[in-house]
């Protein structure tokens, strides 16, 4: 169904933009709002997805603060690849001090 092209597409995403050094910023908003999809599937390859791309490349603020929303999802599997995320995002990019805390990194 729909939910299963999403999760495809997810992490179909992912594999390109893990080997990549330069991912397209309409990739990784379409990332970060897959993270606050219906299906727990898309929200986990969209963690995932974003913490692959996040060791590699410098995330922008709006990936950032959709991260800090996901660490409240309701599933224990999404939020800790979210926290794996934000902890990798964290020695590739220059968060914010005012952001920081919303991600749980003070």
């Amino acid at each position: 169904g729909e939910r299963e092209v999403r999760r495809h597409a997810a992490r179909a995403i992912a594999k390109a933009a893990g080997r990549s050094h330069d991912v397209p910023t309409d990739v990784l908003s379409a990332l970060a709002g897959a993270l606050k999809d219906d299906a727990k599937e898309v929200r986990r390859s969209a963690a995932k997805a974003i913490g692959e791309i996040a060791a590699v490349n410098e995330l922008p603020p709006g990936v950032l603060l959709c991260l800090g929303d996901a660490r409240e999802d309701s599933e224990a599997e999404v939020r800790n690849l979210v926290a794996r995320a934000i902890w990798k995002a964290a020695r590739s990019t220059d968060i914010p001090e005012a952001m920081r805390a919303s991600l749980g990194l003070l």
